[in-house]
């Protein structure tokens, strides 16, 4: 389907999002995930869509594990103590667990799909020894995305936009900043391409070299 009213046509530039205007509902999913994991934050395309006023399809919750056993004990927390409907175990197959790799990244360990109401959570793990470390978690966790649109998380009180999302909520564009292998380029067109029917008039550009190769990608339009 395709929404008459495209956020990327000529309208002004999208207001940042206020904490205010997290849901209510969306807020105390987050908050019920940070009293198993802390760190916990809201990141990616729920975000992106909430800025741009387009519906979106599901919830990203990005954690700090150290290793898929932690995975899993949070995994069994939300789901046996907070109430959480499990529909997916982050107990995947190496093949499931590279294909969600493509997108967070190689440190990632485990990703929980819940259902919680209405809403489909994604409960993502990180590696916290790879290259999470730092004071601030939601940083750390936009470094690992690949695209800028996606750029954007929420922790309980803030919301942090970094200008790569900025950039391309101005300029209608996905910019794809981040990305292992050809492989993983192709994933992620495949991904922009699924994600133009919502968004029709947006453009994809790469503007990041491949970190398997050492000669850098030219800047990309499609």
């Amino acid at each position: 389907m395709i929404l008459d009213s495209n956020p990327f046509a000529a309208e002004p530039e999208p207001a940042k999002l206020d904490p205010a205007s997290i849901p209510g509902e969306i807020a105390a999913i987050l908050s019920t995930v940070r009293e198993y994991a802390p760190e916990a934050v809201i990141a990616g395309g729920y975000l992106r869509d909430l800025t741009l006023g387009v519906p979106h399809v599901d919830l990203d919750i990005v954690v700090r594990a150290r290793e898929h056993g932690d995975a899993l004990g949070l995994e069994s927390d939300l789901e046996h103590f907070a109430g959480f409907e499990l529909e997916d175990s982050c107990d995947l197959t190496e093949e499931k667990l590279e294909a969600y790799r493509k997108h967070f990244g190689g440190d990632l360990v485990g990703v929980s799909t819940f259902r919680v109401g209405d809403e489909k959570v994604q409960v993502v793990a990180l590696d916290a020894f790879e290259s999470l470390e730092g004071d601030d978690f939601a940083e750390r966790v936009l470094d690992r995305i690949d695209f800028g649109a996606c750029r954007i998380a929420f922790d309980g009180e803030r919301v942090i936009e970094r200008p790569e999302a900025r950039h391309d909520f101005v300029h209608g564009t996905f910019t794809l900043y981040r990305a292992r292998d050809g492989a993983a380029v192709l994933n992620s067109v495949a991904r922009f391409m699924r994600w133009r029917v919502r968004y029709p008039r947006a453009t994809f550009e790469i503007a990041v070299p491949i970190e398997a190769s050492s000669e850098p990608l030219e800047v990309t339009r499609w």
